[in-house]
């Protein structure tokens, strides 16, 4: 996936997501939440607070 794929997703500009990435703009709530259902990952795995991807291991 591009960043411009993960724009449309989040309804925001290429330009706005690489700033998510480089550190520039604090990722919105909202935004997070979206993109850990898309990413199947816990909004801790995402944020780098967890090693552990998945909220609840599926078995």
């Amino acid at each position: 996936m591009t960043q411009t794929d993960i724009a449309n997703l989040l309804n925001i500009g290429q330009k706005t997501y690489s700033d998510y990435e480089l550190g520039k703009t604090r990722i919105p709530l909202d935004s997070m939440l979206v993109l850990a259902r898309f990413y199947d990952v816990s909004m801790d795995y995402l944020s780098g607070a967890s090693d552990i991807k998945t909220a609840y291991p599926r078995k």
